[in-house]
């Protein structure tokens, strides 16, 4: 079956936004004595609800699970007060996208993310009016790797799982495509070819065919 419309992660696809969220949260690790690389977070983490790799971390350090909420809460206090200044288009981003529009396939993006920071992130990079449907995490029941997020935007683009392409950078959110019945794309960013559960592997977005997404090359007349 043909791919009908195409999902993206944001964080680490759209926008160079994941390096905010790592770095920000160590920050905040360290004040209770945990240290944890950017790099590590990322690898591990990226597309993981806050609440889930919160707990993971505090748990594996063995430091008392502060208060999550109010932990989450400074994150997101941090987010918005330093991303505007780092938010910056992965490479080939809006060569892709103009290219999906062209073609007329309908966007989404699905993100661990809040829903505020999505918007504040496409709209920083012009992106307002090109993705129809925006799913947060916050809207489902189980984030990434549960396959939820996915499900509720194919259903909001009132499209079938098997006729949507995901892209994805994280681990969690490959798995989570995967789950959902989708065609999977991995932006090997920071997960290895060898762990990588997706259909198809890219290096970068430069890289990524519309044939790879499973969308056929217009016929020539």
């Amino acid at each position: 079956m043909k791919t009908e419309a195409v999902i993206f992660d944001m964080d680490g696809v759209i926008s160079d936004t994941q390096k905010v969220h790592a770095e920000t949260e160590c920050m905040l690790f360290r004040e209770y004595g945990i240290t944890i690389t950017p790099e590590e977070n990322t690898k591990r983490f990226a597309g993981v609800p806050d609440p889930e790799a919160f707990e993971i971390i505090f748990r594996e350090a063995g430091k008392p699970s502060p208060d999550f909420d109010t932990l989450i809460l400074r994150k997101w206090e941090l987010m918005f007060k330093i991303s505007p200044e780092r938010i910056a288009p992965i490479p080939g981003i809006f060569e892709l996208v103009r290219n999906l529009r062209t073609r007329q396939i309908p966007l989404a993006v699905a993100s661990s993310s809040r829903l505020d920071f999505i918007q504040l992130v496409l709209k920083s990079l012009g992106f307002s009016n090109d993705f129809t449907v925006l799913v947060s995490t916050d809207e489902v029941e189980n984030g990434k790797p549960a396959p939820d997020i996915f499900l509720l935007a194919a259903a909001r683009l009132h499209v079938s799982s098997a006729q949507c392409a995901v892209i994805e950078d994280g681990l969690s959110g490959m798995t989570a495509a995967k789950r959902a019945g989708m065609h999977c794309i991995g932006l090997l960013t920071h997960v290895s070819e060898s762990e990588s559960p997706a259909d198809v592997n890219v290096r970068s977005l430069q890289d990524l065919k519309l044939d790879m997404l499973g969308i056929p090359a217009p016929k020539r007349m």
